[in-house]
């Protein structure tokens, strides 16, 4: 027996109490539909606001984190230069260290 053939077995009392409160169920679904578009239009402009400092916040992190790079290699060759200074001078030393007076 499919559902059809159990709705056509309802008395005509009992379709006509559930007709209403149908209605009211759709009429509720329709209410919510409403409100809910009501509140995406009201938080889109957010939502996108929110997108573009993110874009802008990340444009900027890469920018000093490429920054920052730029700075740490020139560091190291700085550290590199003062290190094979310090090394050659240790060197130097060492010879003089070494000469017989």
């Amino acid at each position: 027996m499919s559902s059809d053939d159990q709705n056509n077995n309802l008395p005509n009392e009992e379709i006509s109490l559930l007709a209403p409160r149908i209605t009211g169920l759709i009429n509720l679904v329709h209410a919510l539909d409403a409100k809910l578009d009501a509140r995406l239009q009201n938080t889109r402009p957010i939502w996108e606001a929110v997108q573009t400092q993110i874009a802008e916040f990340r444009v900027e992190v890469n920018d000093q984190f490429s920054k920052l790079n730029k700075k740490l290699d020139i560091l190291n060759r700085e550290l590199l230069e003062v290190k094979t200074e310090q090394e050659l001078h240790g060197d130097r030393l060492d010879a003089l260290e070494r000469k017989p007076s």
